[in-house]
């Protein structure tokens, strides 16, 4: 495989992190607590930041981490 072709392939496990992982977050809280909390908000952005977190430091050295799924 080229490298553009890596390239595209970790772009697209990045953005599949952060879009899996971050509405994941909030179908879990809202089904476990049955509405949004204050703590429930807390943890969702902590989950997005985690998500992003990995992707980064996963697919970085190969792409810069661009993940933007609107791209």
């Amino acid at each position: 495989m080229n490298q553009t072709g890596r390239a595209a392939l970790a772009e697209a496990y990045g953005t599949f992190l952060l879009t899996m992982i971050g509405p994941g977050t909030i179908i879990a809280v809202t089904f476990l607590d049955g509405s949004v909390t204050s703590a429930g908000l807390g943890f969702i952005g902590l989950a997005h930041g985690v998500a992003l977190l990995l992707a980064v430091y996963t697919i970085g050295q190969l792409t810069g981490a661009h993940i933007n799924p609107a791209v």
